[in-house]
């Protein structure tokens, strides 16, 4: 507030709403009392200046703009803010709206923009587990009286049901709290959380982010089911081989798999040639991107399927022929046993390989196995996941089917999920 400028006058049709605050507090014309508020604006007029930008972006004063407007007031009085990115505007669109009687819904989604600035203004790990004490800190902040209310109106909150957010506004936090746990047909845990080996997904939840059909990936749902069952509260995730970032979009969206046992870890994201910024730049050939993980998540790139797709690096093992790809997945082993010490796991995820020029397949499974197992791993379980690729009935696909039945080496059409534990280093 210190660099603005004087007041002055301005249409009011000139100013844009900011999007963070109308989903943070919604619609103007839906919040309580706002008839009363377009009233005292066509009696009085508008005589505390709305908080603008100097691209008149509305920092603080949407309701009083709108009720001016339907009020048939075509002027009212503005402040500029100079030199605010991003970040700044975000931390004062929730500062300056305090002084409102808010919702619990609108001081949830405030502690979320908040947890959302703080991370990017400290540069915290992603999602990086908070504690008690500062999530206290926050729950005041926001306007709740303690941590465990807070809490249980996030969980409301990220539930996205309409009714219990209503519930929860118009009554008491407690009331939408406890309907949460009994409603009729509510599920604890999410169907996208698989009870066997087998992790099929039709349809699948978390498809494609990147919008790049020039290399595979993995469905999210993967991504899912592996830090349900193999990552505990506040462990440290490793994703080295991040790709587009899909461990990052579904640990995002846990709300939606964990149900109400959702929880928090910290995770980390590396690749060879990042694709987004919360991906930070690594070569795990030159070692692990961290001294400790509790859990490791690697997608490797399927030897002979994405040559020279992600970059043009020799050092990138999508591009590597057989020999120096199966090098380098011992390498790979050695560096994630240097960084995981005591029943830590680590999952490894590939298909294996059959190559029809050379009449030949590849093993890449057991070569994995053998690799983790000589480096100090056991294996602690295996799942499977379906490539699909057969479901493709293109012409190219209908030729390769039958190329394969000629030769009678069948296509990799299964993806193994493996999982081993650290048992000593």
């Amino acid at each position: 507030m210190m660099q603005t400028e004087s007041i002055e006058m301005i249409e009011v049709t000139r100013l844009v709403p900011h999007p963070l605050s109308l989903q943070i507090y919604g619609e103007p014309r839906n919040t309580a009392n706002f008839k009363q508020l377009v009233e005292s604006i066509r009696i009085h007029g508008v005589f505390e200046p709305l908080i603008v930008t100097t691209k008149l972006v509305i920092l603080s004063g949407h309701r009083r703009a709108i009720a001016a407007m339907e009020a048939g007031i075509k002027h009212v009085p503005i402040r500029k803010v100079k030199k605010l990115n991003e970040l700044a505007q975000i931390e004062l669109i929730t500062t300056l709206n305090h002084h409102r009687n808010r919702l619990p819904s609108e001081m949830v989604r405030e502690a979320l923009a908040i947890e959302k600035l703080e991370q990017s203004t400290k540069k915290k790990l992603i999602s990086q587990n908070r504690t008690h004490k500062e999530d206290e800190i926050l729950a005041v902040r926001v306007g709740f009286n303690s941590r465990r209310t807070f809490e249980q109106a996030k969980k409301i909150v990220l539930s996205n049901d309409q009714s219990l957010i209503e519930l929860m506004d118009q009554r008491t936090i407690t009331t939408a709290y406890r309907k949460l746990h009994k409603k009729e047909g509510f599920s604890t845990y999410s169907s996208i959380i698989k009870p066997s080996d087998n992790w099929n997904f039709s349809p699948v939840q978390y498809p494609r982010i990147d919008k790049s059909e020039t290399h595979g990936y993995i469905p999210g749902d993967i991504y899912a089911n592996c830090f349900w069952y193999f990552v505990k509260p506040n462990d440290l995730v490793v994703d080295p081989m991040a790709g587009s970032g899909m461990a990052k979009h579904v640990y995002e969206h846990r709300h939606e798999w964990m149900g109400t046992n959702s929880y928090d870890f910290r995770l980390m994201l590396f690749d060879l040639t990042p694709q987004t910024e919360d991906i930070k730049q690594h070569d795990l050939l030159e070692g692990f991107p961290v001294d400790q993980a509790d859990y490791i998540f690697i997608d490797l790139p399927y030897l002979g399927m994405a040559n020279r797709t992600y970059s043009n690096k020799k050092q990138d093992i999508a591009n590597m022929s057989e020999d120096s790809y199966l090098k380098a997945i011992t390498r790979i082993a050695e560096v994630c046993a240097n960084a995981q010490k005591g029943s830590k796991l680590c999952t490894v995820i590939s298909p294996n390989h059959t190559d029809h020029k050379t009449q030949k397949i590849v093993n890449i499974v057991e070569y994995i196995r053998e690799s983790w197992r000589s480096v100090g791993y056991k294996l602690y379980i295996e799942t499977y996941s379906s490539r699909r690729i057969q479901s493709y009935q293109s012409a190219t696909m209908a030729k390769l089917n039958n190329i394969a039945k000629k030769r009678r080496l069948p296509l990799t059409d299964m993806t193994v999920i493996m999982t081993f534990e650290r048992i000593y280093s």
